[in-house]
This record gives C-alpha cells, sequence and structure tokens, in this order.
C-alpha cells in the first residue's frame, strides 16, 4: 500500500468561493492546495482567520501549497511560507456522502506540514472516506499573545493555530459536500501535537458541533499558557528580535523568516516546546481532558492510544544518563513529585536497568498516563471511547527504536514505502503490509461510525474501568485486559498540574 500516482485527469468541484480543478488518481479524486481561509499576510498577521476571497474561473488544485513558516530542514515538505492556510483531499469517485477524516498533523507546534508523503491520503481514501489534510499557523505565527500590546483586533491571537484549524472545520461543513463527504460524520484526527490540537478542539467553543469523532494518536500533556505566562513569552519574543515593547506593531512588518529565527534561538533541549494554547477564557478556555469531564464530549466517539517505547524516539538526541528531572517530566509540577516518582520505579522495578527504567517512565509520564486520563474521564461521563497500544518494532529499521514515537503514522497511513518517514522508521519487516491493513481497516471503520473491530472482523469492546480493554498492534492483534495494570496504579495519586 504506497503512494498512488496520478493519471492527470481533471475533474472540478463548484465550491461558494469558486470553481477547482483537481485530478483524478487510481480511482480518487484528488485536490490539493484548496483555500479555507485568506492569507494570513501584511495586515492579517496575528489575526484571526478570516474568510476566503471568492476567484473568477476555475482555480487550479493539482499543487501543494506551501508549508508553514518553520526553521528550514525540519518536517516541512516543499518551501515555506506565511500564506499557508490551505489543506488536501482524497475523496472517492463513487457517489457519497462518504464519512470524512480531518487530519492535524504534528511537530511540537513548530514545524511539520500536511504535503509530507507520510500524510497522503489516498490508502484511507481507497476505503471509501474523503480525506482532509489541513494546515495551521505554527511557532510565533500561530501562538503569540499580542491583543494586550496591540489592541483588540487582535484578541485570541495566542490560540489563532487553533482557530485556523476550527476554521478549517468551518469549511468542511459548508463544502465538503460537494468533495462527496458527509458533513454529519466528520471526525478529527492527529499524531503528538496534532493530538495535541485535536484534543484542544474538543474545549474551544469556534469548534463545537463541527466533528463527531476523534482519533488521538500520542498526546502529551495538554499543557497550557495563562495569559500572564503567555505575555512573558511575548516579552522574551520582543527581547530576541530587538523590538521594544512601545513599538509592538514593529511585529506586523518584521519578515516572517525573523520571527522563525528568533524562535529557533529561543528553543533548546531544555525548553524544545515555546508554545502553548492561551487559556484566556475568551476563545480557548478548557483543554481536552478538561471538556471530557465537563461532558462536552459525551457525544463524541474517541479513538485513544499511544506506542509502547515513545520515548526511545527522544533518548536518541537526549539519552537518560540520570533520573528524569521535573523539568523533563511534563506530567509534574514539583521536583519533590519528580523524586517520589523515580523512587518508586526503582523500588517497582528492580530487574530493569537504569537505563530502561527511566524511558519507562518516561513514555508512560508523557503519553500513557495523559491517554489513560482521557480515556478514563470520558468512560466516567458514559461517553464511547475505544483504546489502542502500538507494541510493533521494526527489523533493519534505521534508527535504534522499538515502538518509538511516530511509529504507528506510515501503518494508518499506509505509506511504509512511499514516505521518507515511513521507510526510515519501518525497516524492511515482511509483516508491514498487514500491519498497515489492519490499522487502515480499524481507522476507517471507525471513521465510518462503527466499532473499529469491525475493520479487524473481531470483537473490540468500548474501554471502560471494569475491564479495561486495549487493542494492541503488533505482528499479531491482541485485545488485553487492563494491561500493565500495577503500573497503572502507581499514578493513581498523581494529578495533572493546572497549567
Amino acid at each position: 500500500m504506497g503512494s498512488r500516482s496520478s493519471s492527470g485527469s481533471p475533474v472540478e468541484v463548484v465550491t461558494s468561493a469558486g470553481k477547482l480543478s483537481g485530478e483524478i488518481s487510481d480511482g480518487l479524486k484528488v485536490f490539493r492546495g484548496v483555500p479555507f481561509a485568506a492569507p494570513p499576510i501584511g495586515a492579517l498577521r496575528f489575526k484571526a482567520p478570516q474568510p476566503v476571497e471568492p476567484w473568477e474561473g476555475v482555480r487550479s488544485a493539482t499543487e501543494f501549497a506551501a508549508s508553514p513558516m518553520q526553521p528550514q530542514g525540519q518536517l516541512a515538505a516543499g518551501p515555506v511560507n506565511e500564506d499557508c492556510l490551505y489543506l488536501n483531499i482524497w475523496a472517492p469517485l463513487a457517489d457519497g456522502p462518504h464519512p470524512v477524516l480531518v487530519w492535524i498533523f504534528g511537530g511540537g507546534e513548530i514545524k511539520g506540514s500536511p504535503s509530507d508523503a507520510l500524510y497522503d491520503g489516498s490508502n484511507l481514501a481507497a476505503r471509501g472516506i474523503v480525506v482532509v489534510n489541513l494546515t495551521y499557523r505554527l511557532g510565533s505565527l500561530g501562538f503569540l499573545k499580542v491583543d494586550h500590546l496591540l489592541g483588540n483586533d487582535y484578541i485570541g491571537s495566542g490560540n489563532n493555530a487553533l482557530l485556523d484549524i476550527a476554521a478549517a472545520l468551518d469549511w468542511v461543513q459548508a463544502e465538503i459536500s460537494a468533495f462527496g463527504g458527509d458533513p454529519g460524520r466528520v471526525t478529527i484526527a492527529g499524531e503528538s501535537a496534532g493530538a495535541k490540537n485535536t484534543c484542544s478542539m474538543l474545549g474551544l467553543e469556534a469548534a463545537r458541533g463541527k466533528f463527531h469523532g476523534a482519533i488521538v494518536e500520542s498526546v502529551r500533556y495538554e499543557s497550557t499558557f495563562t495569559p500572564e505566562q503567555a505575555e512573558d513569552n511575548t516579552a522574551t519574543m520582543l527581547r530576541a528580535l530587538g523590538i521594544d515593547p512601545g513599538n509592538a506593531e514593529e511585529l506586523l512588518t518584521v519578515e516572517a523568516a525573523e520571527l522563525i529565527a528568533a524562535e529557533k534561538a529561543l528553543t533548546t533541549p531544555a525548553e524544545p516546546f515555546l508554545w502553548r494554547p492561551v487559556k484566556d477564557g475568551i476563545v480557548f478556555e478548557r483543554t481536552g481532558l478538561e471538556a471530557i469531564r465537563a461532558g462536552r464530549a459525551k457525544e463524541i466517539r474517541l479513538l485513544i492510544g499511544n506506542n509502547l517505547h515513545e520515548y526511545d524516539l527522544f533518548a536518541i538526541a537526549a539519552p537518560l544518563t540520570e533520573d528524569p528531572t521535573a523539568k523533563q517530566m511534563s506530567y509534574v509540577d514539583s521536583q519533590t513529585v519528580a523524586d517520589q516518582i523515580n523512587t518508586t520505579y526503582q523500588q517497582h522495578f528492580p530487574q530493569l536497568s537504569d537505563s530502561e527504567r527511566r524511558l519507562r517512565l518516561m513514555t508512560s509520564q508523557e503519553w500513557w498516563i495523559p491517554a489513560l486520563r482521557m480515556v478514563e474521564a470520558q468512560d466516567d461521563i458514559g461517553g464511547a471511547v475505544w483504546m489502542y497500544r502500538f507494541d510493533w518494532a521494526p527489523a533493519n529499521c534505521k534508527l535504534p527504536v522499538r515502538a518509538c514515537h511516530m511509529m504507528e503514522l506510515p501503518f494508518v497511513f499506509g505509506t511504509y514505502d512511499s514516505s521518507v518517514e515511513g521507510r526510515y522508521l519501518s525497516g524492511d519487516s515482511t509483516d508491514r503490509p498487514a500491519l498497515a491493513k489492519a490499522m487502515g481497516d480499524a481507522w476507517a471503520a471507525f471513521i465510518s461510525g462503527r466499532n473499529p473491530g469491525d475493520g479487524l472482523g473481531i470483537e473490540w469492546p468500548c474501554y471502560g474501568a471494569e475491564h479495561r480493554f486495549v487493542m494492541v498492534f503488533n505482528t499479531a492483534l491482541e485485545l488485553l485486559t487492563d494491561p500493565e495494570s500495577d503500573e497503572r496504579q502507581l499514578w493513581d495519586g498523581y494529578t495533572l498540574p493546572t497549567v
């Protein structure tokens, strides 16, 4: 299951802004570089996304648009540009209405691209799904709070990335039926920062009612800024740019490349995540977990999980030579708690080497426990939620990793051979096609509004406090009951910090 070649046959669709010309690719309608909001440039920099300007004639939609601004050599596919609010569509040729998947890429809120071949929607679309792959503003362009300096026209600027995603969901509601999609069956999904942004949509009023399911892959703790913290972050950026706060309007004219350079200079191994949504009480009031606990997601079907050895990927660049500190552990808010957790893991896992124990602890506190908290909260309010775990480890991989962060993506999209990341991560294991088929079929069943187990031909019950069912994706599929229950209970006494 790889990338699908284009036949070049044209296909046209009429939207409310004008006519688009895409192309036929192996039985699919494919549209690339479709605008869902006005270019956020010039006077619109740092402002909420604005409606698309209509166009005359037929607009070509056969080429990907530029990736959002980010440091060169990151995850961007092709050129980068501040003018980036576009989406891509893969749709079956058959008449719909088909269920819709809206994919939100990850990359720590500073990098990534929807045009990356890793996220090619062909294989999922071939299962009868309209796949939409969107862009949003990254870094300071998506998260810099400036309303306190520039006035009310910039209210919500600290959450512009989230508002971009919500604007794309508005576009889907208004336009996707023209592409054969069903606006009443929309699932949003993402991995890593994309998963965090997926969760944020649960608590964002602007996105409410615009999707009906959510797939959350490897979400880390949903850290946010208070308005005061976000304003401190803005002050740091101004200093890095050499701009006096009294002349903050210079932010509107500084070259975008200068903004990215300043961000890069401020991003260090000790401070890798400079950007967070702002809980401003206006645009963004609740994290995904808080929204679930408040009952706002009860009618939204959830599929949530993580990979068995998430931290392996990060340990390549930053080996854990000492026990993790509170600064390294997103899930805790004091060194005292970090010391307690380290001691608990030492006592509970005496058979593990120091390195393996630390890897296990970091994977659990960064990904598994946050995922569990969300799953448990959805079950507590009576909502439907399924949980998975990805355990598969590659053979002859170019990286010294097991089932690490990102590893599931080439199998969800079936791009293990057709994308650079897929080939790099998955090695040459002969069981890759079967694993990709299983994950693609399960995800497609969920997106279609069915039990994900229907795609696998096996029973996959919802997660519940009584049995805690988890589907494990590996060389063979396995439905487990409360896996690693003893380790899970180690965390029962710890709660998420408030920010």
